[in-house]
């Protein structure tokens, strides 16, 4: 009588190839293999070792199987089944492999494929790792930002409180003088009329102001200069003045700060929008503290002039029109930022004259497009002197130069012998000149305008910083032996950051 065998499929799986068994072979440890992957198995170590129980077997290949090989082939008519025929239903579904079947064979592996499998996996771990510094080092940074920001924010609030609390002070302290003169002239002519009083005989005391109004006119009694008695109180519209002034600060303050920023982020945790509002928020702290220093340069008094109630304290901030050094008006251009050689997070605006770091993407990748936070300018450069002029004060961190067009797509400037630049470090706060990766640090402070000479005849590369005056920041020796173009990096996590070239009137323009 027959006896059912039951197997599983994993029976009859070679456990090198990890498909069913071809001409099979059983070791003498009892394993069975393909004859052919055990072969290939012994010639690649040079020693015969079952790859399941590491147990020696001779180099001679065992026999063929004759009773697992005829197991084999009722296995595949059973599996396989007869061909279909010309009445079979095509729209009935296909069996689908059970989800655990199916993790079961993704979960297999070539046991001749395990060593490559595992430096896969250690260099995916070492990824991962790399992946969580990244994160470690961006979260300290914006976490940096934070505190210096709201650090500028409150050395702005508490100088505008001890201004005015000094004007309170300065107020109450005139109206307590005035009338600490007034009581002090007061008791003066008190006293004197007393000491009149006294010289008088007794009866007539009742009779004083008959006494002296008869004495005064025979003749006068000097009692002292006479007191002006006016109402001395404080200066009611100084007072209000200063208190609308606090006031209108503490609303712009809450509209800025409370009511737009913070009840938003907790209702949107993804990374995406956190990240990026988080940055807007500290974008503009940033613009606020610029503002609010000039705000703080002011003299209080300002803040009380007639007129100054509808508007006591206004965060805004302005900039000098854009001006040229005579010195280089002959040579000025007006360059522009190239639509094609920019990173895809870098926005371009205002006729392609300004450039924004962005969370989101504007534009497709493409084989022209910078890697890194970098952009170029349509312009090239090959002969003659040429010069321009960029605004820097609304970036965090930025270099400024020239590059070749042939700069590598992830370079970042100055990183090679085909770029030049001077940078502004938002982490060392410090300005560097690079080139060919060789750093030269030049000073601690930022400059907010800078202004770029090529002389190329002079085989010289000049950056000034840009204020009443041209300060020149360094020079590099440069030889073009083919086109330059303006080039320019921003800090990529800056989000809102931005650089604008000037634009050049013709009365400016060469």
């Amino acid at each position: 009588m027959a006896v059912p065998v039951w197997l599983r499929p994993e029976d009859l799986h070679c456990s090198i190839c990890l498909g069913l068994l071809e001409s099979p072979g059983t070791l003498p440890c009892g394993h069975s293999y393909c004859l052919r992957c055990i072969g290939q198995w012994g010639q690649q170590r040079g020693a015969g070792r079952c790859p399941i129980c590491q147990r020696a077997f001779p180099k001679r290949l065992p026999a063929r199987n004759v009773l697992l090989q005829a197991l084999l082939e009722r296995y595949r008519r059973d599996t396989e089944g007869p061909t279909p025929g010309a009445r079979c239903q095509p729209q009935r579904p296909a069996p689908q492999q059970h989800p655990a079947a199916e993790q079961n064979s993704k979960e297999k592996v070539r046991i001749s494929e395990i060593s490559q499998q595992i430096k896969t996996a250690q260099a995916t771990i070492d990824n991962r790792r790399k992946d969580s510094r990244h994160i470690k080092e961006y979260i300290s940074q914006i976490k940096d930002l934070i505190v210096e920001d709201f650090g500028a924010i409150k050395m702005y609030i508490e100088a505008k409180e001890r201004a005015m609390l000094e004007i309170i002070d300065q107020e109450y302290q005139a109206t307590q003088q005035g009338l600490k003169e007034m009581i002090e002239q007061l008791s003066v002519r008190a006293n004197r009329l007393m000491e009149i009083e006294k010289q008088l005989p007794r009866g007539q005391q009742s009779n004083l102001g008959e006494q002296l109004s008869d004495t005064s006119s025979n003749g006068e009694i000097y009692i002292g200069s006479p007191v002006a008695v006016n109402k001395i109180s404080l200066d009611d519209e100084k007072i209000r003045l200063v208190t609308s002034a606090v006031e209108e600060l503490k609303k712009q303050l809450e509209r800025l700060i409370l009511e737009e920023y913070p009840e938003q982020l907790p209702q949107d945790t993804s990374p995406r929008t956190s990240r990026c509002q988080s940055n807007e928020v500290l974008n503009d702290m940033a613009v606020e503290r610029a503002s609010v220093t000039n705000i703080s340069s002011q003299p209080v008094d300002s803040l009380l002039a007639p007129g100054a109630s509808s508007s006591p304290v206004a965060f805004t901030s302005t900039s000098p029109a854009p001006r040229i050094s005579s010195q280089f008006s002959q040579w000025a251009d007006n360059v522009t930022f190239d639509l094609e050689r920019v990173n895809c997070n870098l926005e371009v605006t205002a006729e392609n004259r300004r450039v924004t770091v962005s969370c989101v993407q504007f534009a497709a990748p493409s084989p022209k497009r910078f890697c890194v936070s970098q952009v170029m300018c349509s312009q090239s450069f090959s002969d003659g002197r040429h010069y321009w002029e960029v605004n820097t004060e609304d970036s965090r961190a930025w270099a400024v130069g020239v590059a070749s067009k042939e700069i590598g797509r992830d370079m970042q400037l100055g990183r090679d012998e085909l770029s030049w630049c001077v940078e502004w470090s938002v982490m060392n706060k410090h300005l560097s000149a690079w080139h060919k990766n060789q750093q030269i640090q030049l000073s601690h402070v930022k400059p907010l305008r800078v202004g770029v000479f090529l002389d190329i005849p002079q085989n010289c590369l000049s950056f000034y910083s840009l204020t009443d005056t041209e300060t020149l920041l360094h020079a590099f020796e440069i030889n073009v032996l083919s086109p330059v173009y303006p080039a320019f990096w921003l800090y990529g996590l800056d989000y809102n950051g931005s650089l604008t070239l000037n634009h050049f009137g013709s009365s400016q323009h060469r």
